[in-house]
């Protein structure tokens, strides 16, 4: 339905930062059939159907935070995809200059970043308990390679419930300080 492909096609933004990936491109070949789709006349307006109005999806829009300019990084958003669904490992060397290997079991994109969501091995991962889950932003990775061994993600992870509520990702076993103010008025 057009309505359906308008709302999709409101969504297009999002995926600007991955401009100059492969998966950039894949997924901007879909939303160009998607396009097509919204941009197919159509003879009557039928119950939930939008009528033919060619220019609709430039005035349906999702506007996403501030967004950072990955130009030049396709490759490292190409390795951190291929690492997610092939579950491999990454081996990572910081902006601090310190390198380590990441088990990335998803990515996430918040507040404008593009976030790899996994866990560090350590001595501790070879072991029966689980690492501390940890996201990392592209920003924080000078280089990062996809290397062969593969890992298991654990049965019945979601990224979603790291992603819930006003107050940014939630990584289990961390703390943080809010501070709410309320308004004198709502007192009285």
């Amino acid at each position: 339905k057009r309505s359906q492909a308008v709302g999709l096609l409101s969504l297009r933004k999002a995926i600007e930062p991955l401009r100059g990936s492969a998966l950039f491109e894949a997924l901007d070949i879909a939303f160009g059939e998607v396009q097509r789709i919204a941009e197919r006349p159509t003879r009557t307006a039928t119950k939930g159907e939008v009528s033919h109005d060619a220019a609709i999806h430039r005035r349906f829009l999702f506007v996403p935070g501030a967004v950072r300019n990955y130009g030049g990084r396709g490759e490292d958003i190409d390795a951190l995809y291929h690492a997610v669904a092939e579950r491999r490992m990454l081996a990572i060397v910081g902006r601090d200059g310190a390198s380590f290997r990441f088990a990335t079991y998803g990515l996430a994109f918040w507040d404008g970043s593009l976030l790899a969501v996994g866990v560090r091995e350590t001595e501790a991962s070879a072991e029966d308990r689980e690492p501390p889950i940890e996201m990392l932003s592209l920003e924080a990775m000078r280089s990062l390679t996809v290397e062969r061994p593969t890992f298991h993600v654990p049965e019945g992870f979601d990224l979603e419930p790291l992603f819930e509520g006003a107050f940014g990702p939630k990584v289990p076993g961390t703390k943080a300080r809010i501070t709410i103010e309320f308004d004198a008025r709502i007192a009285e």
